[in-house]
């Protein structure tokens, strides 16, 4: 049995063999044998536990008693101590009697995994007796049970950001694998999601998980049970707790953070370039103005955007989005530009620094970009829509940020807008295209090649835009059309990738505010259902602009996909709204708003407050 008093003591007996006579002659071999070990019950694998080793005539080579010796524990096959990282476990012990040796085994760590209990051989030293080893097993190991204690951070979470999490436990393996981590909720609902939701983490020690948290919104402050299911099944024991907090923004938006000076910019990603927590801003200048170049702007923390270097010198760089290519944790960029021959791939060094990858991927007329996994193999793809329609095409990530064509999914007529969702419940990423006036849709055979769907969406207008989203919170993804004129439509997805028109025409009554240029979706009032932000345009057109109104608006969500204007309107009469993108610049765990004016030549950022 284990005795923690007979532990503690033991620094004391282990003192006594300091300086043991003979220690500079050991024998060249044993002069005893080894025969028992006590407790004969299996060692845990969690704690220190207090041994003794059985002989006979250790004392015989002249080795006193106080004399320490050193004792191994060999596992018969296999490397199970130390979180499956050795065979052996080495510590010391103190001769007390010419048949006992008195020690300590240190934890052995020994995976949850591995089949139980797992037998050792022992084999001590002294220092004049020489070296000893049992042939058979004298001691058995118990595995350790895969349990967590603590979950970090211990403070509440955003609810609405994706926010790095670790699990604390032991007997966690294997390592290197996947944990399935589930958080239920206590009082409250992951928005659109219910109760409860599982994410994957990575098991990164026998002692640690490593994760992000779902995202998305909770309806509530609330608290959640975590629980783990490791690689094979097993179930981690223990109880801990996560916090989240509902998002506090109200989604009336007002200009109370600094806006940036631009140069003719086109479009704006938000993301955290640098790695620092905090969302940053990458512009694309490609409007025809003299620096015709990337713009990076990093986030100090309060939700001030720093310039921070260019990139991507082309004048016709005018599209761009953000992903981690390469996989190594970033974000990098992809730029499209129109009809140029420079690379279009952007390595990111992890500190917001971008430098070319490759060459142009064909110096082609794109007019709109988006990243996905649509082939399966866990790396973002790239799909490019082009000014000449026919030639949309797919390219393939090999991992490393190396691209190589794919396939095309052709339109007739101008691809202004793209937008990405598994539309079909078949568990791969389809594709909306904009084909002119009217919007394409194509369906994912699962290995990233797109046929056409029958479905027909009958709109008024060039599309501007497409964004595609759970609007109507019935579990599939829904898809939002913003025209350039006669307002805005919205699609609900009726199951299997089939959609009826909601009969909305999302638009200002005076006509003014209908020449759609620009779209996002995001629960910006903490209500667990998407909102939607339109920019809009002067006389819309995707290369040149007139008259009119291209004030920003807001629209609410009442969670069954029925829109109700808002009232907002951001900018001033002269503006034109080429992008919107919503993020949490300032920290404070709600959406703030960045838009494109294409009049005033500026990105202007709005706090939602």
């Amino acid at each position: 049995m284990r005795s923690r008093g007979l532990v503690a003591g033991l620094s004391c007996l282990l003192c006594l063999g300091c300086g043991g006579s003979g220690g500079d002659n050991p024998a060249a071999s044993n002069t005893f044998a080894l025969t028992a070990v006590f407790p004969g019950t299996w060692f845990p694998s969690d704690v220190d536990t207090a041994f003794l080793v059985f002989g006979a005539d250790l004392l015989a080579a002249g080795d006193p008693v106080g004399t320490t010796a050193t004792v191994r524990f060999r596992a018969t096959s296999g490397q199970p101590f130390l979180g499956g990282t050795s065979d052996t476990l080495t510590t010391t012990g103190v001769v007390v009697s010419d048949d006992q040796i008195l020690g300590v085994v240190p934890m052995a760590r020994i995976p949850a995994g591995v089949v139980g209990p797992v037998p050792a051989t022992v084999e001590v030293d002294l220092p004049l007796g020489g070296t000893a080893s049992s042939a058979a097993p004298l001691a058995w190991f118990a595995p350790l049970t895969p349990t967590i204690t603590d979950f970090l951070p211990a403070t509440p979470i955003a609810g609405l950001v994706s926010t790095p999490f670790t699990l604390i436990g032991s007997g966690l393996s294997p390592v290197g694998g996947t944990a399935q981590v589930t958080f239920t909720a206590l009082g409250g609902q992951f928005c659109g999601r219910g109760t409860s939701v599982t994410v994957d983490g990575l098991i990164a020690t026998d002692q640690t998980i490593m994760g992000v948290t779902p995202g998305g919104g909770v309806s509530s402050d609330m608290a959640a049970f975590v629980t783990v299911v490791l690689p094979g099944g097993a179930t981690a024991d223990g109880l801990v707790i996560a916090s989240f907090l509902a998002a506090p923004g109200s989604g009336t938006f007002v200009d109370t953070l600094d806006g940036l000076t631009g140069d003719h910019p086109t479009t704006v990603s938000l993301g955290d370039v640098n790695g620092d927590g905090h969302v940053d801003a990458v512009v694309a200048n490609g409007g025809g103005g003299p620096a015709s170049n990337m713009a990076v702007f990093l986030n100090d923390g309060t939700g001030t955007l720093v310039p921070a270097g260019t990139f991507a010198n082309d004048t016709a760089a005018h599209r761009a989005t953000l992903g981690d290519l390469d996989g190594d944790g970033d974000l990098d960029c992809v730029v499209v530009y129109y009809a140029s021959a420079t690379p279009n791939v952007w390595r990111n060094d992890g500190t917001g620094v971008f430098t070319s990858f490759g060459t142009s991927l064909g110096g082609f007329p794109a007019l709109s970009v988006e990243l996905a996994d649509v082939d399966g193999d866990d790396d973002l793809d790239l799909l490019m829509g082009m000014d000449t329609g026919g030639g949309n095409r797919v390219f393939v990530n090999d991992g490393a940020a190396g691209f190589a064509p794919g396939g095309t999914f052709p339109t007739v007529s101008r691809t202004q807008a793209l937008a990405v969702a598994d539309v079909d419940g078949d568990a791969d990423l389809d594709v909306f295209a904009a084909d002119g006036g009217d919007v394409a849709l194509f369906l994912n055979d699962g290995l990233g090649a797109f046929a056409a769907s029958p479905q027909l969406f009958v709109n008024s207008g060039l599309v501007g835009g497409l964004v595609a989203g759970d609007v109507d919170g019935d579990g599939d993804a829904d898809v939002v059309v913003v025209q350039g004129s006669g307002g805005t439509r919205v699609y609900r997805n009726t199951g299997g990738g089939a959609f009826d028109d909601s009969g909305q025409l999302l638009g200002d009554a005076t006509g003014l505010l209908t020449q759609g240029m620009s779209g996002v979706l995001g629960d910006i009032d903490g209500d667990c259902d998407l909102d939607l932000v339109l920019g809009n345009a002067r006389g819309f057109d995707p290369m040149s602009f007139g008259g009119g109104d291209g004030r920003t608006t807001v629209w609410r969500n009442d969670g069954s996909g029925a829109f109700s204007d808002s009232g907002q309107r951001l900018g001033s009469t002269s503006s034109f709204s080429l992008d919107v993108a919503l993020g949490d610049l300032n920290g404070d765990g709600d959406l703030d708003l960045a838009t494109v004016d294409g009049g005033a030549f500026s990105i202007d950022v709005y706090d939602n407050p």
